[in-house]
C-alpha cells in the first residue's frame, strides 16, 4: 500500500509539473470595465476566461479547434489562427472572436454568450458596392441610410482593423492590449465547456437483387461523448450499453499526447471527424458482402491498448504527426476459405475484448499535411493472432493513403493496403497475401451538391477465389444541408464468381454527423 501511495504521489507531481508549462504565446488580454474582475486571455492555442482574475482565479478554456469543429462541422485539424477578441458592446459578459480558418485563411467571427459558454457563428455582411462618382458640382453624398447591422452581422474589420496592442475606440469602455502573461499565470487547468457530444447516424434504403428486396437498414449509429475536465485531458467514449470505444487522452505540452483504453486504430484515416477506416467502414461496409462472406477489416476498428503521438513539424505550411500504438491485436476464430485451417484463421470482424495470447500488436502511422490541401499517410501494423497452443502466426499490414482537396471543390482520395498473413501447418502453406486498392474523385457543384465516382478492389485470401473478392466501380450524388448528407449511389461488382448472388448495389443514404 505504501508503494502505491508513493507511486500516486509521484504521478501527481509529474502531471502538476507538466501543467505548469504555458499553453502557448499570449496574443491578447481583454477586460471589460463593467466586470473589472473578469478577464479574457487569447493565446495561439485558444481563448480562455477567468471569472476572478484579480484574485488569481482559474483560467477556463472557452474556444479551441474542437469548439470550432462542433460549431461549423470543420475537421478538428483545420488550420486555425486567432485574430482578435473584444467584449460585446450590447451584452456584458459576451465576447466576440475573430478567426482565420483553413489554408485560404477565410475570416469568420463567432460570439460567445453567457461568458463564452454558448457559441454561435456571426453572419459577416457582404462588401457594399462602391458608390457612383459624384459630379464636380454635386454635394458629397451623406452616410448611408438604413438600420445599423447588429452583432448578428458584425463586420470583421471591427475585430481586425487595428493592430494588436492599439486601443479599440469603437468598442466603448474596453481595454485591449498585447501583454506578457498576467502575474501568476499558469496553463489553464479547467475546461468549463462541459461534455461535447458527437453523433453519427447512417440510414439506408438499398436494393441488392438476388440477396434482399428493397429494404431499410441502419448501417452505423454512433453516439460519442467527449469530456475535458482540464485543458490537457480528454475522455472520449461511445454512448452505448457495451461501448466499442473509450479512451483517455493526455497532452504532454504542445507536441506530445498519449492515450489509452479501447482506442481508435489509426491505419487509414480518411477524415478527422469520421471514425472509420475506408477499407473497413465508410465505403466497403458490411452491406456489400455476399452471403457467407467475411470482413476485410472491422467496420469499426478499435482495440484495447495505448498510443502516443508526437508532432514533429508544426508550421503554417507543413504539419507532420507520428503515432505509435500497442494493442491486443486480432485473434483466431475466423473461417478459412480454403477449408484446411478451420477456425485457426484470423478473425478480421473485430478485435476481441479478452486477448487470446500474451503477445501484443504494434502499429505505426505517419501523417503529413501540406498547405492544408495535400494529406499523405503511411501505416504499418504487426502482431500475432494465433492461440498459445498453436504455432505462432502473425499479421503484417502495410498501407498508404492520400487526399487532395482544392479550393475549387475538387477532391481526390486514394489508398493501398498489403498484408502478409502467417498460417498454421494444417493450412498446407506458411502464409497467404491479402490486399486492397481504392480511389475516389469528387467535385462540388455549388455550395450544397457534390458528384463523386469511385472504384476499388479487395482480396481477402490469394489462395482461393471466393465471394470475398470484389472489384467495385460506382458513382453518386450528395446533397449537403447543415449536418445532414443525403445521397444516391450505385455500385457494381465486376469480379465474376459463381457463388456470388448479387453484383449490383443501389442505395439512398441519409447520414447525420455532428
Amino acid at each position: 500500500m505504501a508503494k502505491l501511495k508513493w507511486t500516486f504521489l509521484l504521478v501527481t507531481l509529474f502531471i502538476a509539473s507538466v501543467r505548469a508549462a504555458p499553453e502557448g504565446e499570449v496574443i491578447q488580454t481583454v477586460t471589460d470595465v463593467s466586470h473589472p474582475e473578469q478577464a479574457w486571455l487569447l493565446t495561439k492555442k485558444g481563448l480562455f476566461f477567468n471569472a476572478n482574475a484579480q484574485k488569481g482565479g482559474a483560467w477556463e478554456l472557452r474556444f479551441d479547434s474542437n469548439t470550432l469543429s462542433r460549431l461549423t462541422g470543420a475537421p478538428t485539424d483545420t488550420p486555425l489562427q486567432y485574430v482578435k477578441v473584444l467584449p460585446s458592446k450590447k451584452e456584458p459578459g459576451t465576447v466576440l472572436l475573430g478567426l482565420e480558418v483553413g489554408a485560404e485563411r477565410k475570416r469568420i467571427a463567432v460570439q460567445g454568450k453567457d461568458f463564452g459558454k454558448v457559441w454561435r457563428q456571426l453572419q459577416l455582411p457582404a462588401a457594399p458596392p462602391a458608390p457612383p462618382a459624384a459630379a464636380p458640382s454635386e454635394a458629397p453624398a451623406g452616410p448611408p441610410k438604413g438600420p445599423r447591422p447588429d452583432e448578428g452581422s458584425i463586420d470583421l474589420d471591427e475585430l481586425n482593423g487595428q493592430p494588436v496592442g492599439a486601443s479599440v475606440a469603437s468598442a466603448g469602455a474596453v481595454s485591449t492590449t498585447t501583454v506578457a502573461p498576467p502575474p501568476g499565470y499558469v496553463a489553464p487547468t479547467t475546461s468549463g465547456a462541459g461534455p461535447m457530444f458527437k453523433f453519427m447516424f447512417d440510414f439506408w434504403l438499398y436494393s441488392r437483387p438476388g440477396v434482399t428486396p428493397i429494404t431499410f437498414s441502419n448501417v452505423h449509429t454512433l453516439a460519442l461523448v467527449e469530456v475535458a475536465p482540464v485543458a490537457d485531458l480528454l475522455f472520449g467514449f461511445e454512448l452505448a450499453p457495451t461501448p466499442r470505444y473509450y479512451e483517455v487522452t493526455y497532452k504532454l505540452g504542445s507536441r506530445w499526447e498519449i492515450r489509452g483504453g479501447r482506442i481508435w486504430v489509426p491505419f487509414d484515416t480518411i477524415s478527422t471527424y469520421s471514425p472509420h477506416n475506408l477499407f473497413g467502414g465508410l465505403v466497403n461496409v458490411s452491406q456489400f458482402r455476399q452471403i457467407g462472406g467475411s470482413a476485410f477489416l472491422p467496420d469499426l476498428w478499435t482495440d484495447l491498448g495505448i498510443a502516443a503521438k508526437y508532432r514533429i513539424v508544426d508550421s503554417s505550411s507543413v504539419r507532420w504527426d507520428l503515432q505509435m500504438y500497442l494493442v491486443n491485436g486480432f485473434q483466431s476464430g475466423g473461417s478459412d476459405p480454403g477449408g484446411l485451417a478451420g477456425t485457426k484463421y484470423p478473425n478480421f470482424e473485430s478485435a476481441g475484448v479478452i486477448d487470446n495470447n500474451s503477445e501484443k500488436s504494434i502499429g505505426l502511422r505517419s501523417t503529413t499535411l501540406f498547405f492544408g490541401m495535400l494529406h499523405l499517410g503511411v501505416s504499418a501494423y504487426f502482431g500475432r493472432y494465433t492461440d498459445p497452443t498453436d504455432i505462432p502466426a502473425g499479421i503484417l499490414m502495410l498501407g498508404a493513403d492520400a487526399q487532395l482537396r482544392l479550393r475549387s471543390g475538387f477532391e481526390l482520395k486514394a489508398g493501398y493496403l498489403f498484408s502478409e498473413v502467417g498460417l498454421v501447418p494444417e493450412a498446407g502453406r506458411t502464409s497467404f497475401r491479402r490486399g486492397g486498392l481504392y480511389g475516389e474523385v469528387s467535385q462540388k457543384l455549388g455550395p450544397r451538391f457534390k458528384l463523386f465516382a469511385r472504384g476499388g478492389t479487395a482480396q481477402n485470401d490469394d489462395r482461393v477465389l471466393s465471394v470475398n473478392d470484389i472489384s467495385m466501380v460506382g458513382a453518386g450524388l450528395i446533397y449537403y444541408r447543415d449536418f445532414i448528407q443525403l445521397s444516391f449511389m450505385y455500385q457494381r461488382d465486376l469480379n465474376q464468381v459463381v457463388a456470388k448472388r448479387s453484383y449490383d448495389f443501389t442505395a439512398l443514404r441519409a447520414m447525420v454527423v455532428f
